[in-house]
């Protein structure tokens, strides 16, 4: 991925789940890997809330420019900001995704703030 140059940029990248999310899982931690700590403001992680038949176009691109059925992913499920660390859910608990009435798609939403114009 390109980082973008103008001073604030919000780039959002959407992604089909893998088969294994055929089976309803249970995510139990959440830990963002920051290639450039110093232009990542901050990042979340929303699922596609539809019928889980429905398609959304991947994609990847400023937020600004993100197709019109890609609306329906706006249910978050993870965020991350700056001074943050790891979050891990407690034993006896997760987050379920995946399963037969779970749409697979979901969008990645990065806050990218480039003051210097990196």
């Amino acid at each position: 991925m390109t980082i973008p140059t103008k001073e604030t940029t919000y780039w959002c990248h959407i992604q089909k789940l893998d088969e294994s999310f055929a089976t309803k899982q249970h995510i139990v931690q959440f830990e963002p890997i920051i290639i450039s700590p110093d232009l990542v403001h901050h990042l979340e992680v929303f699922h596609c809330e539809t019928e889980p038949q429905v398609e959304i176009p991947l994609y990847n691109g400023d937020c600004v420019k993100m197709p019109v059925e890609a609306k329906v992913c706006s249910k978050v499920i993870s965020l991350w900001a700056m001074g943050a660390s790891t979050f891990t859910y407690p034993p006896e608990t997760g987050l379920p995704v995946g399963g037969k009435d779970y749409n697979p798609f979901v969008r990645l939403e990065v806050h990218f703030n480039n003051p210097e114009l990196k």
